[in-house]
């Protein structure tokens, strides 16, 4: 069933069109995640979404149902917004159970759903303390817990854990999808972190300037992304990117001539054009000191330690690619050699930016 359905959505701010006819559909139960850079349009979208921001033109389905002329009380959503938005002086119980209590929920049942997300969130210690002697993670908790009690079909999230260290962020990041496994309410997740997509959705959104780049599984958005923004936003470091040429089944990379697989030789037959941009991440290349088979010439220009491995930068002719390696001891100025691993490899129209899709390989 359709949990969440967006339909030629768009929102101005004056003349400024800031979400431009955006159709989505999110099924029932289904974790999705919103993703983009700041100023995108998530936020907004997700705002909209919960009756929070009107829609400028388009139409907006909840659970099949139409409502976009509806107040947000009437949508049947629970939100938990970024800064935490508790009442100072107010219990953590009291927080808690404030929007139950206002809508004449009954004492057992407010109780009974209270004790639960006190004891899911690890918060029954803390059920009698004001927000200013809590931490910023607890502070956190007792937001979700004042979502989680609601019980409601729609659970939406904005850019929640942004204000957590990252040993809190994760530990939250686990929390919210024990919270979804066991309720199994339609999950709208925005944020800007690539982590948190791509650890926490059943599909990611992912967004820019207003409108939707892709929708796809984490592993579709790394692994065939649609457009050269989709390909760059996902992953760090960030996707190589060059434009090459191409002649039957060699192209030519800052000069230098590579043997394309006979699959992306054969699938390329079908575009007319001999240019392209080439995309392929940096754990993909491989670097070694010494020629080998259908390699090219670089030069290193620095290293970068990144814990388990190290990002070498390296140039040949006009281009600069970063490779991923275990290897430590490249130094500047040093030659090496590259690889690309050829089922691995992503091509875009230079125009469009668009994917020019991939071939199967065997």
């Amino acid at each position: 069933m359709v949990g969440i359905e967006l339909e030629d959505v768009s929102k101005c701010y004056g003349s400024t069109k800031v979400i431009d006819k955006i159709n989505l559909t999110i099924k029932e139960g289904e974790r999705v995640i919103f993703l983009g850079p700041s100023g995108c349009g998530k936020s907004t979208t997700l705002r909209m979404i919960a009756g929070l921001e009107e829609v400028t033109s388009g139409h907006i389905y909840l659970g099949g149902k139409e409502v976009t002329p509806l107040p947000s009380g009437q949508r049947d959503i629970a939100m938990v917004f970024q800064n935490y938005a508790l009442y100072p002086n107010m219990t953590v119980q009291d927080n808690i159970t404030f929007a139950l209590r206002a809508n004449k929920v009954a004492k057992s049942e407010i109780q009974e759903r209270l004790n639960s997300a006190l004891e899911m969130l690890d918060l029954v210690n803390y059920r009698d303390r004001l927000p200013k002697d809590l931490s910023g993670g607890q502070r956190q908790r007792v937001a979700l817990a004042r979502a989680l009690v609601k019980r409601s079909k729609f659970f939406l999230l904005d850019e929640p854990l942004s204000n957590l260290d990252v040993a809190l962020r994760q530990s939250a990041r686990n929390q919210l999808i024990e919270i979804h496994d066991r309720y199994q309410q339609t999950f709208v997740y925005v944020t800007h972190d690539q982590v948190e997509a791509m650890t926490m959705g059943h599909r990611i959104v992912l967004m820019n300037k207003g409108e939707i780049q892709m929708v796809g599984t984490p592993d579709e958005v790394y692994n065939h992304p649609a457009n050269v923004f989709t390909a760059t936003f996902i992953g760090s470091p960030k996707m190589n990117i060059q434009e090459v040429s191409r002649q039957g089944n060699l192209i030519t990379v800052g000069k230098q001539e590579l043997h394309l697989s006979s699959e992306w030789g054969e699938h390329l037959s079908q575009f007319t054009s001999q240019n392209f941009l080439l995309g392929i991440r940096p754990e993909h290349i491989h670097i070694y000191r010494e020629k080998v088979d259908n390699s090219f010439l670089a030069h290193v220009s620095k290293t970068e330690n990144l814990g388990p491995n190290y990002a070498i930068y390296v140039e040949t002719n006009s281009t600069q690619w970063v490779v991923i390696s275990d290897i430590r001891n490249w130094q500047p100025g040093e030659e090496c050699y590259l690889t690309f691993e050829m089922d691995k490899i992503h091509l875009f129209d230079v125009e469009s930016k668009e994917s020019m899709g991939y071939p199967s390989f065997s």
